[in-house]
């Protein structure tokens, strides 16, 4: 079964921005794209707001579902060595430098 890779076209923009509540990306096993953006979507973070609307209240937002918001492109079973998905936000980042020093959000 495949294996497919979906991520943010722009993950400063939209749905994407603010929280840290939010899922950056995904390497999903499925048949087809539409069932990988399909489980995307059902373990999305706040990205995907309350019934179809974004974080904002405003109508359209499952980014997961949407190929103008997300990619998704297949992971060819056999390539070079590389990292198939790394996904951080800035309050993760700052952890791993300092692990001693508080979360900080940043807005």
């Amino acid at each position: 079964m495949p294996f497919w890779k979906l991520t943010p076209i722009n993950p400063h923009l939209g749905d994407f921005r603010g929280e840290i509540e939010k899922a950056f990306g995904f390497v999903i096993r499925a048949q087809t794209e539409h069932q990988a953006r399909t489980i995307a979507n059902a373990h999305s973070g706040v990205e995907k707001g309350p019934s179809g609307t974004d974080h904002y209240g405003q109508i359209g937002g499952n980014p997961w579902l949407d190929n103008a918001k997300t990619h998704c492109v297949q992971v060819a079973p056999d390539g070079p060595d590389e990292v198939v998905l790394r996904s951080a936000s800035t309050d993760q980042v700052e952890a791993l430098v300092d692990p001693l020093q508080p979360l900080k959000r940043i807005r």
